[in-house]
């Protein structure tokens, strides 16, 4: 009987023996993963989506924003847009360097132009040589304006994209900022939803100009106000051609900015501020003897906010001697035409943001811009440009807006006789746009 059973007995034997090993590995804890080593960079997403729908009552030089009206065109018009949709990234070194806590920002939206339509343009030509006719067929390329299709298949564009380097101190933050950022002169922007990729009263009144430089700025906060001051270097503009070589880069000395603004300080909240600008840089025409003619042009600029707790007050006033078309504005530089002289500008734009219950902003503004008449010698130009209006804004959620605007424009022009032409437009324009 025991040599019987002693085979069918020895697994559950063996079993009994390994049980206790088997429980103790199950219950041993497991082994922590290693951790992961700290980002280099920190990447931030943000941006927002937008999409607008405008009707226009008359012709506008561009069909989605208010900047000029026509007075020759087809009349009004019908258009959607998404082109102002943003994305951009925030990025941060987690460590301070050098003592300094280091961020930068690269921002694009999709209001970079358009691919225009290029066809083929086939040319027959015939000419007789010593009695016989001789018969000779070309082919070039036509670039055209581009269709419906192609407007909305709009191209990328950098907005932004720069390093700042900040230190904190007892008596202020200094910092660095290399990169395309917005200039110092005319650092304010007025509120709308409509206009999410230009700036409203671009045009009239509203300088404004994104451009690679080199910024130093310092802010201090003291116990009923507060300070600030930037000085910067920035990469010439103008409307000479190539692009990468106009009249100020020709110059070879780069654009000088500066600001100071003083602000006042209620409850630690900032009730206002008062800033003044001013801009210079140099512009290298060659004259009809072929020797070189250097212009000086400048800009000062005055800037002004009121945050009260239903009402914010804000506005921006320039004079500029030269250098209009360098921050959107619509008048020439330089008038070739007349012995390479500087077209003098002046403006001012001023809007009111009134909230009376945190779900609604109801705007209200003015901008106007007009150069001296008599520096437009033989040119065609705007010779005046006005914007006003206003709409209401619904804070729908914390990231979801939508809001109605309308805008009138009336632009005065001349053409290289002098003879003069005035045109009026309305936009009215209804927009969405949600937050990430």
């Amino acid at each position: 009987m025991p040599r019987r059973f002693a085979l069918p007995a020895l697994p559950a034997l063996l079993a009994l023996l390994a049980a206790p090993a088997a429980r103790a590995q199950a219950t041993a804890p497991a082994a922590e993963p290693a951790p992961k080593p700290a980002p280099l960079v920190t990447v931030t997403p943000y941006g927002f989506v937008h999409i607008a729908a405008y009707d226009n009552l008359g012709p506008f030089g561009a069909r989605d924003y208010v900047g000029q009206a026509l007075s020759t065109g087809d009349g009004g018009s019908v258009l959607f847009s998404a082109r102002a949709s943003r994305l951009g990234f925030r990025l941060a070194l987690p460590e301070p360097v050098l003592g300094a806590r280091v961020t930068g920002v690269i921002e694009a939206d999709f209001k970079g132009g358009y691919v225009p339509t290029v066809f083929d343009t086939t040319t027959t030509t015939t000419s007789t040589v010593s009695g016989t006719k001789v018969t000779s067929t070309s082919t070039s390329k036509t670039t055209a304006s581009a269709p419906s299709s192609s407007w909305y298949n709009a191209l990328f564009r950098v907005r932004h994209a720069n390093l700042k380097a900040a230190w904190k101190t007892d008596a202020g933050e200094l910092s660095v900022v290399a990169g395309q950022d917005w200039t110092l002169i005319a650092p304010l922007a007025p509120a709308t939803l409509a206009y999410a990729a230009d700036q409203l009263f671009t045009n009239s009144g509203n300088l404004n100009r994104r451009a690679p430089q080199l910024k130093a700025t310092y802010e201090g906060a003291f116990d009923a106000f507060g300070l600030n001051a930037a000085v910067a270097v920035i990469s010439p503009s103008d409307n000479g051609t190539p692009v990468d070589a106009g009249y100020g880069d020709r110059a070879r000395v780069p654009d000088l900015e500066g600001r100071v603004g003083l602000s006042a300080i209620v409850g630690g909240k900032k009730l206002g501020e008062l800033g003044l600008a001013a801009h210079v840089n140099k512009r290298r025409y060659v004259t009809a003897s072929n020797t070189d003619d250097d212009v000086t042009e400048s800009v000062f600029a005055a800037d002004a906010q009121l945050n009260l707790a239903y009402l914010t007050l804000q506005g921006e006033a320039f004079t500029g001697q030269g250098a209009d078309d360098g921050y959107l504005g619509i008048a020439p530089g330089v008038n070739t035409a007349h012995g390479n002289g500087a077209v003098l500008t002046q403006g001012f734009w001023g809007q009111a943001v009134v909230r009376p219950i945190p779900l609604v902003d109801l705007l209200a503004g003015y901008g106007i811009e007009q150069p001296k008449v008599a520096d437009l010698s033989g040119v065609a130009a705007r010779t005046k440009n006005t914007t006003y209006g206003g709409g209401v804004i619904v804070n729908a959620h914390k990231a979801w807006k939508i809001g109605v605007e309308s805008y009138k424009t009336v632009s005065w022009s001349q053409d290289a006789k002098g003879v003069a032409t005035r045109a009026e437009a309305i936009q009215v324009a209804l927009a969405s746009k949600l937050d990430f």
